[in-house]
């Protein structure tokens, strides 16, 4: 029988897909509240109040993410996904308002200024709950892969249906849509129930101002993780500038009406969809800089191809190729992030990294109607779209270090998932554990532990041979992988056999006290080691 891949893993975990459901309405809602947004400053003000409605809504975040986002490390996540969704869809419910009231440009940028500082929460403590629902690296992979598809799925949906609202009825109707949106994606995941967590008492010391700046500081002790956020920030940068582009060629170049914007903002979310496919092939693969890099690639070159022929259907057919390079990159540059970085500092990371994101789609809006300025509108998205393509050039060989750099100790964790009471823990647990293991090398007759003694570890094989005796008599004989002292630590009673080194044996061990608040601070794996801890004394008493 074979085993499920990481991709149907992913699917069959419960909190996974209420997760995934809740992130992709999330994303929906959104894309829809953008396009709205950017039609109204379009309407009131032609593409400087495009680039203003833009700049307001992602420079506040960004400069405030860093700060704020360090909730994600202090409060359960998906408590706090549940108020940011809920917060967005009663903020962007005003904005409807002060549109049906015919408001100005301050109250359009105050509310898209705080929506923006919201919108800078979803993502990090999305990102930083995956991992806490994952059991293991390429489940987390597939998560990954699911989210780019959700929000590709979002991403097509949320703006098309804004754009067909936006013809049909007008920019209030296109801005309650989603706002509904965002309280559906808070009532899913308020049914999301993770497995607890270990406790991080040393964050709960920090200073406010350390706290915030925890994501940055962390960013500094991890320079792959840091490289990898600068990559991030420059291609947000070119999407925060491509974006008011579009606008004004949607109008202008295309014939495609103020909700032209729309249609386009949907075809990229459309090629994401055949981008999560191109994108699930990675859910298996340990290295994934050429994820990463191919997106680059593929993100900026449909850009140029628009400013070279600024044609509709051309348009459309291009920003679904930058789909599918979205979804790609996506996979590569989250997956690296979080392979960079321990999980006591996720949330603060991607806050951190939110921020940076942010500043780079803040930074782009503002330089837009500069370079459209200085080089046309076609010029500035030939010139825009090729910063993507070289950076890939040049990042191409640290990319491949951030690979190489993962902090996650595979082969430590590969064994872990072959004990059986380890398997339903979460990815997190597991790489705690898998921090705390001490390697430790026995010859060949030396014993490991000798029935009688106290214990006060588990032991997990990693290279060599082992038997287990009783009273005199052999039971049975361990090799790679095999587990063995887990009876003394979960029954608290001496060792029940004594186990001998057959030849240069060497071991990974676990102090019993993170033994024991691993397996009996998980339901699931505690009925599993007392069921293997049964099973093991029946076999040894008929063997004996």
């Amino acid at each position: 029988m074979t085993a499920p891949s990481p991709l149907r893993q992913a699917l069959a975990n419960r909190e996974i897909r209420l997760a995934e459901t809740a992130w992709m309405l999330g994303i929906a809602a959104e894309g829809a509240f953008v396009v709205a947004l950017l039609v109204y400053a379009y309407q009131i003000g032609g593409i400087v109040e495009v680039g203003l409605a833009s700049l307001a809504r992602t420079l506040p975040a960004g400069l405030l993410a860093p700060f704020i986002t360090g909730l994600a490390d202090r409060l359960p996540r998906h408590r706090l996904l549940v108020a940011v969704h809920a917060s967005r869809g009663v903020v962007v419910a005003c904005l409807a308002v002060v549109a049906w009231a015919g408001g100005g440009t301050g109250l359009l940028l105050l509310l898209a200024a705080l929506e923006g500082v919201l919108a800078s929460l979803h993502r990090p403590s999305n990102a930083a709950l995956l991992p806490a629902l994952a059991r293991a690296p390429e489940e987390l992979v597939a998560s990954n892969v699911v989210s780019g598809a959700g929000e590709n799925i979002g991403s097509l949906v949320g703006p098309a249906v804004a754009a067909g609202l936006v013809a049909l009825f007008g920019v209030m109707p296109a801005l309650v849509a989603p706002a509904v949106a965002f309280g559906a994606a808070a009532i899913a995941i308020s049914l999301v129930r993770p497995a607890a967590q270990p406790a991080h008492q040393a964050a709960s010391r920090r200073s406010g101002w350390r706290r915030a700046l925890g994501g940055i500081a962390a960013l500094r002790e991890h320079p792959s993780a840091a490289v990898l956020a600068g990559i991030g920030m420059t291609q947000t940068f070119v999407r925060g500038a491509m974006t008011v582009m579009l606008v004004a060629a949607a109008a202008q170049l295309m014939s495609l009406g103020e909700q032209g914007i729309g249609i386009l903002q949907a075809a990229i979310g459309l090629g994401g969809i055949a981008g999560a496919v191109a994108g699930s092939a990675y859910a298996g693969r340990r290295r994934l800089s050429g994820a990463a890099l191919l997106g680059l690639v593929l993100w900026g070159l449909p850009i140029t191809v628009i400013g070279l022929v600024p044609n509709a259907v051309v348009a459309i057919v291009v920003l679904a190729v930058l789909g599918i390079g979205n979804a790609i990159f996506d996979v590569g540059i989250f997956s690296l992030i979080q392979r960079n970085v321990p999980n006591r500092v996720r949330g603060s990371v991607f806050g951190a990294c939110e921020g940076i994101f942010m500043l780079g789609v803040a930074l782009g809006s503002l330089a837009a109607p500069f370079i459209v300025q200085l080089a046309g509108l076609r010029g500035g998205l030939v010139v825009t779209g090729l910063i993507l393509p070289m950076l890939a050039v040049v990042a191409a060989s640290a990319m491949r270090r951030a690979d190489l750099a993962a902090i996650v100790p595979e082969r430590q964790m590969r064994l872990l998932r072959g004990v059986a009471m380890f398997r339903p823990l979460p990815l997190t647990v597991v790489e705690q554990i898998a921090g705390s293991l001490e390697r430790m090398a026995f010859s060949t007759g030396q014993e490991v532990c000798r029935q009688g003694e106290p214990g006060d570890r588990f032991f997990i094989i990693d290279e060599g041979h082992a038997e287990v005796e009783r009273s005199g008599s052999i039971l049975r004989h361990l090799a790679e992988g095999d587990s063995f002292g887990e009876i003394a630590l979960l029954r608290d009673v001496t060792r029940t056999a004594t186990v001998r080194a057959e030849d240069a044996l060497k071991t990974f061990s676990l102090k019993q006290l993170d033994f024991v608040s691993a397996v009996t601070g998980n339901p699931q794996a505690a009925v599993v080691a007392d069921s293997l801890i049964q099973d093991r004394l029946s076999e040894d008493v008929a063997r004996a």
